[in-house]
């Protein structure tokens, strides 16, 4: 991501000009404003790439500038740099914990203010690279867990639902481990994807991209919301499930066919007894939906109110 548009809020007349002359002759396009209210005011019509603030302004002072910038969604994640005097020490301290990105101290030269301004755009070209290796690495991941497992586990039986070889004679194996570790695992890739899909969002919705940059964000998007990646995640918890409880999905799809992957996986989580938190996060849905699903089933599966959905899936074991 480059950044092309910045906003000073400067209240000295003759810093404020000198540095936006110095800027717009490195190719930036440069927005002043000389007070905190102004700055606030032409940062949520311009949202600029970038907000160097003085300190000490008049009308809101930097420190406040950058409290009310960070409660609108699309200004509060513009990287911020302070600017200030060697005294103001302590009131640096409390911006950054505020979440400023840097700060400068004055008299400064356009080389220092130019090093902060190259370092916060590096810093947004690295969240791009960040998300597409870790996409690269879930899938990467998945599919080479999903190959060993096969590896070890395949065999050509035509009995069972997932044709997996139940009888291995590895004495270390465990189910009730292995089906644990492969619900943290579901869950934790439901939630990474999770936070990258609103991480690309909020940088789209900041509208401050270059239309090759926002080009690059939507196809990050899009390869977030492709089911490949959770669908095989899935695909591997109901192999394992399948080998604690070898006979269960071929009697329960023997009897209701018409059941999907999401039907089966709904079912594995709750002979399980998970929770309902854990459920939609393997489920990658919201947990109020949760109790939705159950319905849904409960009426595929032919029960009527007054059944017990758990107790009725137990007969399949």
């Amino acid at each position: 991501m480059s950044i092309k548009t910045i906003l000073l809020i400067e209240d000295e007349v003759d810093l404020r000009v000198e540095v936006i002359e110095m800027l717009t002759f490195e190719g930036y396009n440069m927005i002043g404003a000389k007070n905190g209210r102004e700055g606030i005011k032409l940062a949520r019509k311009y949202m600029p790439d970038i907000i160097i603030c003085d300190i000490m302004l008049p009308e809101k002072n930097g420190i406040a500038v950058l409290k009310k910038l960070s409660k609108y969604p699309e200004t509060a994640s513009t990287p911020f740099i302070f600017i200030t005097a060697l005294s103001e020490r302590e009131n640096v301290r409390k911006g950054m914990t505020q979440g400023a990105d840097d700060y400068i101290i004055k008299p400064f030269t356009i080389g220092e203010l130019l090093d902060s301004i190259k370092a916060r755009e590096k810093k947004a070209f690295q969240v791009e690279n960040k998300i597409a290796s870790a996409l690269k690495s879930l899938e990467n991941e998945t599919e080479n867990r999903i190959r060993e497992f096969k590896d070890a586990l395949y065999t050509k039986s035509k009995d069972s639902v997932f044709p997996i070889d139940i009888n291995s004679k590895n004495t270390n194996y465990s189910p009730k481990h292995e089906i644990n570790s492969e619900i943290l695992r579901l869950i934790d890739v439901s939630n990474t994807l999770e936070n990258l899909h609103h991480t690309v969002s909020k940088m789209l919705k900041a509208g401050n991209l270059s239309s090759k940059e926002e080009e690059t964000f939507i196809k990050l998007l899009n390869k977030i919301r492709e089911p490949k990646i959770i669908s095989d995640t899935k695909s591997l918890f109901l192999m394992k499930f399948n080998r604690s409880k070898p006979e269960f999905f071929g009697r329960l799809l023997k009897k209701h066919s018409n059941l999907s992957q999401q039907d089966l996986l709904l079912c594995s989580t709750m002979i399980l007894n998970l929770s309902g938190r854990q459920i939609s996060g393997i489920l990658g849905i919201e947990p109020e939906s949760v109790y939705k699903k159950k319905y849904r089933l409960k009426k595929k599966l032919g029960l009527v109110q007054k059944d017990n959905i758990l107790i009725y899936l137990h007969e399949f074991e």
